[in-house]
């Protein structure tokens, strides 16, 4: 546990009182800086883990007052971006389940200064280790002070001591610091540790009106939008850009699904130029998946094909490299910043209090969610029980955007309805859509490299990369025949008779209760 000393507390008198009421010997000095790094969506963090690098070593160990879990360390030289980064072992091991592809960013690096202690019992066995530090922020040269800390950590068996310890020193006005110091000096930075997350985590009262109610769905998603923005033009990993796009689509759905709330010219204007933004990253994001495919496709493949595999990775590559540039300098561009301002103060003008062109303004938020969503579920029943064995790709694809609209509108509405049931209908539809977006994948994925094989000449060698490309061809088609054939059951779990049960005693149009849970 970390506590933060208060400057009114003299280091002479703090020294004198460890020594006295916890029995504390005093080591030797200490001095080294660490520096700390977690991804952009602070996903060590959210896990009660925390990464810090000192000395060249990496140690990925449980964050202050998180539970006790594993520590790794490894001796690293350079500075790694991704797990795959790491030398193999424990450590690469574990920051693979929490990192997945997103890039480490250094967060804080932090100068610390002080003496090491042991805590001592009244039969002179030692119950604690700890330290007693000046802590400064380093950045870009600069130190910035941030305090005084005692750490102080129990050995195995000795909670009950640690916690007689933790009584005392608060009694002499240290503070405890649940996370240690680093939310200080994030703060210091103008930062919050764990501070974005892309999660619609959106509170609305149901008698909310609608046109206020929307417009605070679409302020959370400007500021999504804004904020994955400097990590694409950095292309710090390809995240940023998957959460951007989320975004556009999820304010494109929100335009489209709710339009009632707008004038039927305004909501237009703003899903022209949402979908025009959303195409510019079309292009980018395939070549994205693509790459990040790469594995996967090795697995797919014997080794003597790798070479043609490697030949057709190069030219994605190089070609995203162009496509990635291109969008940087957009987002960069006072065109785009046009849009988002205009937008932006779109969304803070209240809406007009009677506006005929826009009938559901001012209607209270409840019975336009119930609505739309009631709507979409029976639409999205009505396809899916319309196909069977012989149906078309189109049909399913069909289905694959009903859900995805439904999927939309059951998170934007969250806070209105009872959480435990509309989590579970989240994911029984997640599982709809994995079927369905796994089916859709695997035919783009095909006909993308339909696409590469009618063309081999780029290819460097170009047979290497046709057979390549051939023998991922006849991996893809027997998986979406996989796919294609579990699609039937997976319907069934969706449309089940609990789930229609659900839908109809929280969604239907008309009630008038409000919230719940």
């Amino acid at each position: 546990m970390a506590y933060l000393v208060p400057d009114t507390l003299p280091q002479a008198e703090l020294l004198a009182r460890l020594q006295s009421a916890l029995l504390a010997k005093l080591g030797p000095a200490t001095a080294h800086d660490e520096s700390y790094y977690d991804t952009f969506d602070a996903r060590l963090h959210r896990a009660g883990l925390r990464l810090l690098r000192a000395d060249a070593i990496y140690r990925l160990e449980p964050r202050p007052g998180a539970p006790g879990g594993r520590r790794f360390g490894e001796r690293v030289e350079r500075r790694p971006r991704f797990w795959w980064e790491f030398p193999a072992g424990p450590l690469q091991k574990a920051l693979r389940s929490h990192l997945r592809v997103r890039a480490l960013i250094h967060l804080a690096t932090l100068r610390r200064r002080g003496r090491r202690l042991l805590i001592l019992n009244r039969d002179q066995k030692t119950v604690a280790r700890g330290s007693l530090e000046e802590v400064a922020l380093l950045n870009r040269g600069r130190r910035r002070p941030l305090g005084r800390v005692l750490l102080l950590e129990p050995l195995r068996g000795y909670d009950a001591e640690l916690d007689r310890c933790s009584s005392v020193v608060q009694a002499w006005g240290l503070v405890p610091q649940e996370d240690g110091i680093l939310p200080a000096a994030m703060q210091a930075q103008g930062l919050e540790l764990a501070g974005y997350s892309s999660r619609l985590e959106i509170s609305l009262e149901p008698e909310l009106p609608s046109g206020v109610a929307v417009r605070r769905i679409l302020a959370h998603l400007l500021w999504v939008l804004r904020q994955n923005e400097a990590g694409i033009k950095a292309d710090l990993d390809t995240e940023f850009l998957h959460d951007f796009r989320v975004a556009v689509r999820r304010t494109r759905a929100a335009l489209g699904q709710l339009e009632e709330v707008f004038a039927p010219e305004t909501g237009r204007h703003w899903r022209e130029r949402f979908d025009e933004l959303g195409r510019r990253t079309n292009r980018l994001r395939d070549l994205d998946v693509y790459l990040l495919r790469r594995e996967e496709y090795r697995a797919l493949l014997p080794p003597a094909l790798h070479a043609g595999l490697e030949a057709l990775f190069r030219e994605l590559a190089r070609e995203r490299a162009l496509e990635q540039a291109t969008f940087a300098a957009h987002l960069a561009s006072e065109a785009h910043a046009d849009l988002l301002s205009a937008w932006d103060a779109f969304l803070r003008a209240a809406p007009a209090p009677a506006d005929a062109a826009a009938p559901a303004a001012q209607e209270p938020v409840i019975g336009l969610a119930r609505r739309r969503i009631s709507r979409r579920y029976h639409r999205l029943l009505e396809i899916g029980q319309a196909i069977d064995d012989r149906s078309s790709g189109r049909a399913l694809h069909r289905l694959r955007i009903q859900g995805k609209n439904l999927r939309y509108l059951l998170e934007f509405f969250a806070s209105l309805f009872p959480a435990a049931e509309h989590e579970h209908l989240i994911a029984q539809l997640k599982r709809l859509q994995d079927n369905l977006g796994e089916f859709n994948d695997l035919r783009v994925q095909q006909e993308f490299l339909e696409g590469q094989l009618a063309d081999v000449r780029h290819l460097r060698p170009a047979a290497a990369g046709a057979a390549a490309i051939g023998g991922l061809l006849v991996h893809l088609r027997t998986r979406q025949r996989k796919v294609r054939s579990e699609f039937a059951a997976t319907f069934r779990r969706f449309a089940a008779e609990e789930n229609a049960r659900i839908f109809a005693a929280n969604y239907a149009p008309g009630r008038t209760a409000g919230a719940e849970g």
